[in-house]
């Protein structure tokens, strides 16, 4: 016998929603002149974690990531990630086009996302502040090689990487 439970990570319906006047109105007699509002609304509900912007800082002032941006590795590189979905035991990885960039490099698999590979972050890199904000702090000696670079977040649903949010990928120098 099958299990009638199990992880749902991907919910979308479409609701038909008709306006009928019959029910309200009492006093008039002209029915056929009157007439009913159908739409429909599609709501979709989703465990797949979205990252929706990014914000850079070396300083303290924080500025939003709109193109490339070329890190140096002699400061602390600081991020902030907005999105959806980050309090879902997510993990975070760093996405690369150079190998032995850092390391814990590993395959992300997931229920609704094509499989992809990545170089998974310690907790002390980062800080979720919220289920739409985590912080990130890299220092200057944790990335072994120059490249470039996105963030990753997944969890068991799907994943999501910083290059949607905005097109843009990391170079670190």
């Amino acid at each position: 016998m099958q299990d009638p439970e199990s992880i749902i990570y991907k919910v979308t319906n479409a609701f038909t929603i008709a306006n009928s006047l019959d029910s309200r109105i009492s006093t008039i007699d002209d029915y056929s002149s009157l007439s009913a509002i159908n739409t429909t609304e599609t709501v979709v509900i989703s465990a797949i974690p979205e990252i929706t912007n990014v914000f850079y800082s070396t300083t303290g002032a924080q500025f939003p990531v709109y193109d490339n941006l070329t890190l140096k590795r002699v400061e602390p590189n600081n991020f902030i990630l907005f999105g959806k979905r980050f309090n879902y035991t997510n993990s975070f990885y760093l996405s690369s086009n150079v190998s032995n960039f850092y390391s814990n490099f590993e395959q992300i698999n997931t229920a609704k996302s094509s499989v992809i590979s990545a170089y998974k972050l310690p907790q002390q890199y980062y800080t979720i502040v919220s289920d739409n904000i985590v912080t990130f702090t890299i220092p200057p000696s944790t990335l072994q090689n120059t490249g470039n670079f996105t963030f990753v977040t997944a969890n068991s649903a799907g994943w999501g990487s910083s290059y949607s949010a905005s097109s843009s990928l990391f170079t670190l120098t």
